[in-house]
């Protein structure tokens, strides 16, 4: 008799998606870790639907499955550059925050000091002429006082400006007084200007008329208040004889306005304390002579009021409280900038502090100060002011905010750019252990199950008689080996099973499903194992004529376990198996007392086993646990794998039990089940 071809190879099936053709795979549901199935669990393979067997390696692989697979690891592929990438997408975002940060902090800080700079340049500018105005309106006064009276005396003159409060009101004024005019150059104008001189001099000194070079037009100097040292000295002083005062003094005259003259060094100023100075001048004409034209002004001019000032005097007046300016400038005489053109300059103000070396060592860091120039206009001539920023208490390191801002972002983008590789290369080496983890579950599908199945074929051969009759002996020595192959069958199936949901890897594939055909299919499976064992199946085929939507699989899968286990512990008892509908909220079965999200589906079988105790009711949905006292053989993970496979449908697996009464295991699931991803 020739030899059969050796069994199992080619016909091994799947693990979790498919079961062996030539074992039920049934796990515990009662007592004991989850796997109470009995030593015959596998010997009725022909009534187990070996679905998906052609999912297992060892049946091979058709070119269509490969070019698929093919294209799946092309668009893998294709998916993970974006990943590699991901590290430098976030360098350029972060980086791009952070030159966005740093325009918006600088823009910002320079904003700030441009409207603090602009405000203080402004209010120095309204300070300045509303003082220039004022030093107007008084010469105004004063020539009004000349235009009220035909005579006016010394003494009328010097009470006028004692009562002015020159030095208390008027700050920064040098000298008020009056400059007659005298007409050309003779001895009899020289000894009227001499007279005039020494009566207004009061008799301290000797009058006289100076510079005395004949001139087609003479103008003396005749009151001037205060009269101190040194403004005796400018007493006669004929301020025609200069060009740059005779140019105001003319413009004066000929518009009958104010006149401001250019820069000067007053005949007053003298010594090391010199400082340039400027004259203002307001025309005095002829009481009711007519003033209508240049010609009449000319004819009918008198003398001029003037105030003569020290520029920086003049600014000490206006600014001499601040001993920290907001802004410094600069005042030209003119529109010209240079030095010679320089009337005063804010930094020699007495009394101003100015921060020196503050924040040196960010000074390469800070922006240049802020500059603007104004032209003033005094008396009908320009001045040029030039307003510059003060180098504030550390206004550098205000500055250097935006080059810090720089820095902490360049940190922070190259800090986020080696977390994201990092997590990008962890993420990729996590992704190469899933691929060898699937690997491994092939592999382990074939290598592992295909020799067993080897074992069992060889077994059946050899039981059935194909190579002759064995021996009472031999035969229960190989019933022995195939209860042990059968029992390691069910080990690997239950390990890469688990192994499987662990990595999500299970599809689950919604489709309806008639509970009742379902049931009925899987009670003439498992009906020789309950027959077996003495058990009764009861199914109430009325109560669970319903549809629901899942995937029948895995459900079967789940029943079968429960079905199994219930005929393993609950031998020479009935097995009930019950179906019933939830409303949406109500409270599931078991210990956790869960409300359904949805309209449901309760499907329950009991037994009439040993029952479990309470403690113990939630430790057989651990994995690899095994009650104390319970049959051997189960592997313990058959419970714990339903349980997920129940979640995984979206629903739960439950269980009630009592010592000596039995157990009941409650599979609750949602009328309608849409879930399709793998998980």
């Amino acid at each position: 008799m020739s030899s059969p071809p050796p069994p199992g190879a080619p016909d091994a099936p799947g693990a979790l998606d498919a079961a062996p053709p030539d074992a039920v795979r049934p796990r515990a549901a009662g007592a004991g870790g989850g796997d109470r199935a009995g030593d015959h669990a596998g010997e009725h393979a022909g009534e187990h639907p070996g679905d998906h067997a052609s999912d297992d390696p060892a049946r091979g692989v058709s070119a269509h499955a490969v070019l698929r697979a093919g294209d799946v690891e092309a668009r893998q592929r294709a998916a993970r550059r974006w990943p590699r990438r991901s590290p430098f997408l976030v360098l350029a975002a972060s980086l791009l925050f952070t030159v966005a940060a740093t325009a918006f902090v600088a823009i910002s800080g320079r904003s700030r000091a441009e409207a603090r700079f602009e405000n203080a340049r402004q209010g120095a500018e309204d300070r300045i002429n509303a003082r220039i105005d004022t030093y107007i309106a008084l010469l105004h006064g004063a020539g009004a006082l000349f235009a009220a009276s035909e005579t006016v005396t010394a003494a009328d003159f010097g009470s006028f400006v004692s009562h002015l409060d020159l030095a208390g009101r008027f700050p920064g004024v040098r000298a008020l007084g009056y400059s007659e005019r005298l007409g050309p150059w003779t001895a009899d104008t020289a000894a009227v200007a001499a007279r005039l001189v020494s009566l207004h001099a009061r008799g301290s000194a000797a009058g006289r008329l100076w510079p005395d070079v004949p001139r087609d037009e003479q103008h003396a100097i005749v009151f001037l208040e205060p009269l101190d040292a040194r403004n005796r000295t400018a007493l006669g002083y004929d301020m025609y004889s200069d060009a740059v005062r005779r140019a105001a003094m003319a413009r004066a005259r000929d518009t009958g306005l104010p006149a401001s003259s250019g820069a000067v060094t007053l005949v007053q100023d003298a010594g090391p304390e010199r400082q340039r100075g400027f004259l203002v001048y307001v025309p005095v004409y002829r009481t009711g002579a007519p003033v209508g034209d240049v010609a009449a002004r000319r004819e009918a001019l008198t003398g001029f009021v003037y105030a003569a000032f020290r520029a920086d005097d003049l600014l000490a007046g206006i600014f001499g409280s601040e001993q920290e300016p907001r802004v410094l400038f600069r005042l030209h005489d003119g529109r010209d900038t240079s030095r010679a053109t320089l009337l005063a300059d804010s930094r020699r103000l007495p009394g101003v502090q100015l921060p020196v070396n503050d924040g040196a060592v960010l000074d390469p860091l800070a922006a240049p100060p802020l500059q603007a120039v104004r032209t003033l206009d005094v008396g009908g001539r320009p001045w040029t002011l030039v307003f510059e920023s003060i180098p504030e208490r550390g206004g550098a390191s205000r500055d250097a905010l935006a080059v810090l801002v720089a820095l902490a972002g360049l940190g922070v983008s190259l800090a986020l750019f080696l977390l994201t590789r990092a997590e990008v290369r962890a993420r990729e080496r996590a992704e190469r252990s899933e691929a060898m983890r699937s690997r491994f579950f092939a592999a382990m599908s074939h290598e592992l199950r295909t020799p067993i199945n080897a074992i069992l074929g060889y077994n059946d051969l050899l039981l059935g008689g194909v190579y002759g009759a064995l021996p009472p002996t031999h035969e229960d020595g190989i019933r022995r080996s195939q209860r042990a192959a059968r029992h390691l069958l069910e080990l690997v199936n239950d390990v890469l099973d688990l192994s499987k949901l662990e990595a999500g890897k299970i599809d689950v594939a919604p489709e309806p499903v008639r509970l009742d055909e379902l049931l009925e299919d899987l009670l003439t499976t498992i009906r020789p194992m309950a027959q077996e064992r003495g058990c009764v199946l009861e199914l109430s085929r009325s109560a669970c004529a319903l549809s629901i939507r899942t995937d029948p699989r895995r459900l079967r899968q789940i029943l079968l376990n429960l079905l199994s286990n219930a005929t393993k512990f609950g031998a020479g008892h009935p097995v009930r198996i019950t179906c019933e509908c939830l409303p949406h909220g109500a409270v599931q079965p078991g210990r956790r007392r869960r409300r359904t999200a949805a309209d449901a589906v309760l499907i329950s079988v009991s037994d009439s086993g040993p029952g479990i105790a309470r403690d113990d009711q939630e430790r057989i949905f651990e994995e690899f646990v095994q009650l104390p006292g319970t049959a051997p053989g189960g592997t313990g993970l058959g419970l714990p794998i339903s349980r997920r496979l129940a979640e995984l449908l979206g629903g739960a697996l439950t269980v009630e039990s009592s010592i000596g009464v039995g157990s009941t295991f409650h599979v609750t699931l949602p009328r309608e089940n849409r879930r399709t991803a793998k998980r």
